[in-house]
């Protein structure tokens, strides 16, 4: 992310002259004149440092709970528990990160804390990923299919929390690229009421929303395609565990 970065200043004089003069005046400028930078780290952070850290943090998390034994459980209810299990675990870390939401990023005050919690609450991202990610440890741990290791368990929830961050963060990126240009930032000198501030955010904010909710309706759907699936085929599994063991008895 620095490198393109430093490529800029070193072929713009006068915005790296700025940037020693005005730190946030040159940062305001590259950020209205070069949006393909901010672009390309919003990606970077959307799908590397969010998507990818996070949901390794969900995976090792389940692995270090300590489960119960499932020997004398079918296949099938032991892959409920499993997908109980992970989802457990994304809850718990759902909640940590709401509350640092609300306590440590929003403006303090209850109502604007609550709308925060409630927003929230619409998009269950962290628990519809671990649902995923499920699949794919079933299919490992149950199913026997060697293919799926790290990587293939966790690519399609980091595929679907990236793209919902990133379209959040883009979002975000060019409604405060609008705000520069029309000076309604923090150092601009356009001022406006409450109300219509609110209204304007609400609005602006509508299309971002959107897109987010058709994600996780998209993902969701995807889940219980899958599930569906990998449930008729260890509840096969398990129908013919239970024919050979009693053609042994006989």
């Amino acid at each position: 992310m620095y490198l393109p970065g430093a490529i800029i200043l070193a072929s713009d004089s006068e915005l790296a002259d700025e940037m020693q003069t005005d730190p946030k005046k040159a940062m305001k400028d590259l950020a209205v004149n070069h949006p393909g930078l901010f672009i390309f780290m919003n990606f970077i952070n959307a799908f590397a440092v969010a998507a990818l850290c996070e949901e390794f943090v969900k995976y090792f998390g389940y692995r270090m709970v300590q489960t119960p034994c499932f020997s004398n459980q079918s296949l099938k209810s032991t892959g409920s528990a499993i997908t109980v299990a992970m989802v457990s675990v994304s809850l718990g870390f759902a909640c940590c990160e709401n509350l640092i939401y609300i306590f440590v990023y929003s403006p303090p005050g209850i109502a604007i804390q609550a709308s925060t919690l409630l927003a929230r609450s619409f998009f269950p991202v962290h628990p519809l990923c671990a649902a995923i990610q499920s699949i794919g440890v079933c299919k490992r741990d149950l199913e026997g299919d060697k293919r799926y290791g790290l990587g293939w368990i966790s690519l399609p929830a980091i595929m679907l929390h990236g793209s919902f961050d990133f379209v959040l963060m883009i979002a975000a990126y060019f409604y405060q690229v609008e705000n520069i240009k029309e000076g309604n930032d923090d150092d601009g000198g356009n001022v406006t009421t409450p109300d219509t501030d609110e209204d304007v955010d609400i609005v602006s904010q509508l299309p971002a929303m959107i897109c987010g909710l058709i994600l996780v309706v998209v993902g969701y759907l995807w889940y219980v395609m899958q599930s569906r699936a990998q449930t008729k085929r260890l509840a096969a599994m398990d129908v013919a565990a239970v024919r050979d063991q009693n053609s042994l008895l006989v």
